[in-house]
């Protein structure tokens, strides 16, 4: 989530998780983002937030994403920004 395209922590984690065979999504700003090209990324799911989005319109965004993946995912925020926005 938000307007900064290279968040290191969101590739660490992908790799991290990546190199130990864990299935990786990621919900990118833009389908050219280092994150979106990880090789232990399994798919990039493109949507450019603004960080001001309506609770409803947020998790409603979430729940179709997590359909179209097909089974059981976690949600890891990989910034402040964005555990932000998913606690409130």
């Amino acid at each position: 989530f938000g307007d900064y395209p290279l968040h290191h922590g969101g590739v660490g984690a992908i790799r991290s998780l990546g190199r130990l065979g864990v299935p990786v999504y990621a919900i990118t700003e833009d389908r050219h983002t280092p994150a979106a090209h990880s090789r232990y990324l399994r798919r990039a799911f493109v949507w450019p937030t603004t960080g001001t989005e309506e609770p409803s319109r947020l998790v409603a965004g979430l729940l179709r994403i997590g359909a179209r993946i097909g089974r059981p995912a976690v949600l890891l925020p990989t910034d402040e920004e964005a555990a932000v926005l998913l606690a409130e």
